[in-house]
């Protein structure tokens, strides 16, 4: 009620989450209504504190943090370190956590040392789990940290502080010790990579840990060495591996937001991407948005990174970003401009890019996939459009490129069933069966360029309408 009443839609899909992430405080829902409503935020990319203080149309973080700091100052320094230290994270912490990857790694003047404490005669600190709980009491005593499963064993404790605390406390480690915020970051950064052994995991919870890492690299400024470790290690090189076989789009979604200033407005330029690098940021943030239904602002940033690729010379990343592209306008029902972008798309394969970044992408990009998934996709918007013996010529060529780079004779997975549904229209019911048996692929075990959660549905549902086309022609 009091979100409808500040002026949010209460038609809004997106209100009851917000309602529940406020907690019902009512200043923070009145701080929090505004910035919504003007910078359309979703609650699946951005946490509270982040809404609250990137959106530039609300000029109260300085305000928020010296409210914060003065209650800090009466709290005193083990307080001020333990509320620091939990602030770091973008979401709640446990203790172990917040020990293992912080506190126990490094300490920083003016930021942990007060929860270290003197050994040896002084000539070393070691942390102080009595200083720590000290400031920890102290907090949540003054309402400003909160502890959940506080019954269980302290090591398990997992810590929050209020959207409107962590937003203060941020801005003043970043205006006040932007040194020490970095350093803390990449601290956080380097000890939650290095805790995947594998380099390329496949299991989630490996694949969440280095998600969670990634937020962290770009607040150290390492926004290009924290992106390209999610390229290599989570989505395998530009197969999207995490997103496809563990849905993870969400986390996606989330993750590239923090490359972004606001609600998905220029990138930040503090971050440390070169221009290959901001390319990739924009053609994935576009990618994973329209994967959530936001396809206008979608391809809106796959627009931008369009025309940086074509003015960089980055003719492979301009190949890929126009093919979703055209995806993108196909779904739409923007046919001819779809058309349009995959025809581009097909040629920008062909065109040659520098020496730097042919090099960058000799082990990551699949030059063949490419290639494949740019005919096909062209393929399917000319059958859109009745061209049959065109996009027969297309899904041929296509498969031309399957066979070259792996075992299959013909397309799988997605782009298989682009070919069936083809097929199907022009009647040639027993090569879509057989395209259809073929195209099936063990999501267990990904090759072919068929893996994904969503490849079986996919399957399954041409399967289905292989039948009742077949049915109802002979009927």
């Amino acid at each position: 009620r009091v979100l409808v009443a500040e002026g949010l839609s209460p038609l809004d899909p997106d209100l009851r989450s917000w309602a529940r992430r406020s907690g019902g405080h009512p200043l923070l829902l009145a701080l929090l209504a505004p910035a919504i409503e003007s910078g359309h935020y979703s609650p699946e990319s951005f946490t509270i504190d982040r809404v609250i203080t990137d959106n530039k149309m609300l000029n109260f973080k300085d305000t928020v943090r010296n409210v914060v700091l003065s209650h800090l100052k009466i709290l005193g320094s083990e307080a001020q370190a333990v509320l620091f230290s939990a602030a770091l994270f973008d979401r709640a912490v446990s203790y172990r956590e917040l020990r293992q990857k912080l506190l126990e790694r490094v300490r920083m003047p003016e930021f942990t040392a007060p929860l270290f404490a003197p050994s040896l005669g002084g000539l070393i600190h070691r942390f102080s789990e009595i200083n720590f709980r000290k400031g920890f009491d102290l907090l949540r005593k003054a309402a400003m940290l909160t502890t959940k499963d506080a019954s269980r064993d302290q090591e398990e404790w997992v810590l929050e502080a209020h959207p409107l605390v962590q937003a203060g406390v941020r801005a003043h480690l970043i205006n006040q010790h932007h040194k020490l915020w970095r350093k803390a970051n990449w601290t956080i950064y380097c000890t939650i990579t290095r805790s995947v052994k594998k380099q390329k995991p496949t299991e989630k919870n490996d694949l969440l840990k280095l998600y969670s890492a990634v937020p962290h690299g770009v607040h150290a400024g390492k926004g290009k060495k924290a992106g390209w470790m999610y390229a290599r290690r989570c989505l395998h090189g530009f197969r999207a591996y995490s997103t496809n076989r563990h849905g993870m789009i969400g986390e996606d979604v989330a993750l590239i937001s923090h490359y972004f200033e606001g609600n998905w407005g220029p990138l930040n330029e503090d971050v440390g991407l070169n221009s290959y690098a901001e390319v990739q940021a924009l053609v994935w943030a576009g990618a994973v948005l329209s994967g959530i239904n936001r396809g206008e602002e979608g391809r809106g940033l796959i627009r931008r990174g369009l025309l940086k690729a074509h003015e960089t010379r980055n003719f492979t990343t301009a190949a890929r970003m126009g093919r979703v592209l055209g995806i993108m306008l196909a779904m739409a029902g923007e046919l001819k401009e779809a058309e349009e972008c995959l025809r581009e798309s097909i040629a920008d394969m062909e065109k040659r890019s520098p020496t730097i970044v042919r090099f960058i992408e000799l082990r990551l990009v699949d030059f063949a996939f490419q290639r494949m998934a740019s005919r096909s996709m062209y393929g399917s918007v000319l059958h859109y459009q009745g061209r049959f013996a065109e996009a027969e010529t297309a899904f041929k060529d296509a498969t031309l490129h399957q066979r070259k780079a792996t075992r299959y004779p013909r397309l799988r997975g997605l782009w298989g069933s682009r070919e069936v549904d083809l097929l199907l229209d022009m009647e040639h019911f027993d090569e879509a069966d057989e395209l259809i048996a073929l195209a099936r692929v063990d999501p267990e075990q990904p090759d072919g360029w068929g893996e994904g959660v969503f490849v079986l549905p996919i399957v399954g549902l041409a399967d289905v309408r292989a039948r009742v086309r077949r049915a109802d022609f002979e009927g």
